[in-house]
Formats: structure tokens, C-alpha cells, sequence
């Protein structure tokens, strides 16, 4: 199954935590990241665009059968 997502990019820096902020228009992320830039002199950051992801989905319930038991160990 595939499910479908709008394009996104984000702003990473390898001296900072990882993102968290999805940006939907490309402007918007170069933004970011130049405003980020004036606000920590000598940190790098990065516009990195999202070209695939993968996702498992978590498995449903199962039924657990009762079958009749004599009461005997063996």
C-alpha cells in the first residue's frame, strides 16, 4: 500500500538536534535556514528536500482461539 504526502523540505544543521519543522514551500525553508544562520554565527544549515519515506504500519489485533482442555499436563 502506498499512501501519498504533499511534497516537503526541512532545516538541519549537524551541529544542532534534528528537525522537527516540515516546509511546504521551498522559499520558505531557504528562509528558515538563513534565519537560523544569523542566529548561530558558524552553525551550517542545510535545505533537505524529502525524496521517499517508508512507514510499518503497527499490527492490528489478532483472535486468540480457546480450545477445551482436559485438565492433563501430558
Amino acid at each position: 500500500m502506498t499512501t501519498a504526502v504533499s511534497q516537503f523540505w526541512m532545516v538541519w544543521s549537524p551541529q544542532g538536534g534534528a528537525p522537527t519543522k516540515k516546509h511546504h514551500v521551498l522559499d520558505l525553508a531557504h528562509a528558515e535556514a538563513r534565519r537560523l544562520s544569523s542566529t548561530c554565527p558558524g552553525a551550517e544549515f542545510y535545505v533537505l528536500e524529502a525524496v521517499a519515506g517508508y512507514h510499518l504500519p503497527k499490527p492490528g489485533p489478532e483472535k486468540i482461539t480457546i480450545v477445551s482442555d482436559d485438565g492433563i499436563p501430558f
